[in-house]
C-alpha cells in the first residue's frame, strides 16, 4: 500500500493523523537533518500500522515535506 505523508518535523507532540484516503500527517520530534526525521517517521508509521520498520520504505520525497512511503 502506498501512502502520502505530510511531514511536520521538530514538533513537541508526536502523532499521526489521517487526513484523507492514504494521506497522513505525521508529526515527529526529530529535526530534518541527516535523515533523522525520515527515520523517525518510518518508526512512527511502523508503530501505527503494526508492522516491522523493514516493511516501510521511502519511495519519494526524501528532502521534501510531502513524502511517499510503501507499506508492505
Amino acid at each position: 500500500m502506498r501512502i502520502i505523508v505530510e511531514a511536520k518535523t521538530a514538533q513537541r507532540i508526536e502523532r499521526i493523523t489521517p487526513i484523507g484516503p492514504s494521506r497522513y500527517e505525521v508529526r515527529v520530534h526529530a529535526e530534518p537533518k541527516e535523515g533523522k526525521a525520515n527515520t523517525a517517521i518510518i518508526s512512527a508509521l511502523a508503530k501505527y500500522f503494526s508492522v516491522p520498520r523493514s516493511r516501510i520504505t521511502l519511495k519519494m520525497g526524501a528532502t521534501a515535506k510531502t513524502k511517499v512511503f510503501e507499506v508492505l
